[in-house]
């Protein structure tokens, strides 16, 4: 006799939590529904206690029978109950509603590597790839596209037939929203602007000159930025004075909100030795005089350009004494402005010829 008490307590025994009626059975309770593309039972639960059985609706006024109400499609469903002993001496339980629902899928998703987009005027956009899909529904994420270089916040959007059977929502399962960037290009010599170029025949004169000639902007808005023997660049064109080699360091700044600044490039710019031209006097040939002999020069001004207050000198050297072909003097250039000059006819042969004898004869 106990056991069969405990057996019929533990049978009977309803948690705190669940409903029951006047008969004492549990009633039935809405189930926690996502939509899978098959047919769900909306509601569950239901203990008889009281022979008889649970009857359902989805009308207070329809026809009730013993099948649970099903549905496929995300949504909020009403379902009546009521309860109808076996005794027909007892009165049916009121229909009694419950609102279930079908809560929409979530879908996981991948989005593409879009980590090198580079501004190339074309419109970009990420892809996204949905797993979770049911069945043959039809369901695709939509998200925008963009041209310019710069941040975006995407979200992704459902579209397509069945997209309303599904959500995307920042979860564990998918990062809805991203942040896409497309950066900016780095600006092409001669595609997209035009390089300065080294000014040529530069020759020295003693004025500071422009060692460039400015470049020029073609496709994209900028300006130049230039510099020599420094890292500091600025707009000024540079300039040389002395004789020698230089590079000239530039850089295109762009204006633009799609282009970067151009990578340091560098030109190769020489401002030449100014050119001194000799008027030798030469009266070869010589006749031998026991001297030292040979050609002198003076500079030829109207061929010649010297800095008035350059410090040059000419110096001719290789004079000779004896009799002799096939000389040669040089001339040179000393003086604290000498390195800045060359000589372009700096030299010249010559020859001595022997010193006539006048013999006297004897009788």
């Amino acid at each position: 006799v106990k056991f069969l008490f405990a057996l019929v307590a533990a049978i009977c025994f309803v948690p705190s939590y669940a409903a029951v009626d006047k008969y004492g059975n549990t009633v039935p309770t809405k189930n926690p529904l996502v939509y899978n593309g098959q047919e769900q039972q909306l509601v569950s639960g239901a203990k008889v206690v009281e022979p008889g059985e649970f009857q359902y609706s989805k009308e207070e006024e329809g026809t009730y029978s013993a099948t649970i109400p099903t549905a496929i499609l995300p949504g909020k469903y009403d379902v009546w109950y009521k309860f109808v002993p076996e005794d027909e001496e007892k009165l049916a339980t009121e229909p009694t509603k419950i609102t279930a629902s079908i809560g929409q899928k979530q879908l996981q998703c991948v989005w593409s590597d879009s980590s090198d987009v580079v501004y190339d005027g074309q419109y970009h956009r990420p892809t996204v790839t949905l797993n979770g899909i049911e069945g043959e529904d039809k369901v695709e994420a939509s998200v925008g596209e963009f041209r310019d270089a710069g941040t975006y916040a995407i979200t992704a959007v459902l579209s397509g037939d069945d997209a309303e059977k599904y959500k995307l929502d920042n979860s564990e399962y998918c990062n809805a929203s991203i942040y896409y960037h497309i950066s900016k290009a780095e600006p092409v010599a001669g595609k997209d602007f035009i390089a300065p170029t080294a000014k040529s025949q530069s020759v020295y004169d003693g004025t500071d000159q422009e060692l460039v000639n400015e470049g020029k902007i073609k496709e994209i808005d900028g300006t130049f930025v230039y510099s020599v023997g420094t890292n500091d660049l600025v707009a000024e064109i540079p300039t040389g004075k002395n004789p020698g080699d230089y590079t000239v360091k530039y850089m295109f700044i762009s204006s633009s909100k799609n282009y970067d600044n151009s990578k340091i490039g560098s030109i190769p710019v020489t401002i030449d030795l100014g050119t001194i031209r000799l008027e030798w006097t030469n009266n070869t040939p010589y006749t031998y005089n026991g001297q030292l002999q040979g050609p002198t020069a003076d500079v030829n001004k109207d061929l010649s350009t010297i800095v008035e207050d350059d410090d040059v000198n000419i110096v001719v050297t290789g004079q000779e004494k004896n009799v002799g072909k096939n000389y040669f003097v040089k001339a040179s250039l000393t003086g604290e402005n000498a390195n800045k000059y060359e000589i372009s006819n700096f030299e010249v042969g010559y020859e001595i010829d022997p010193k006539p004898l006048t013999v006297t004869w004897g009788n």
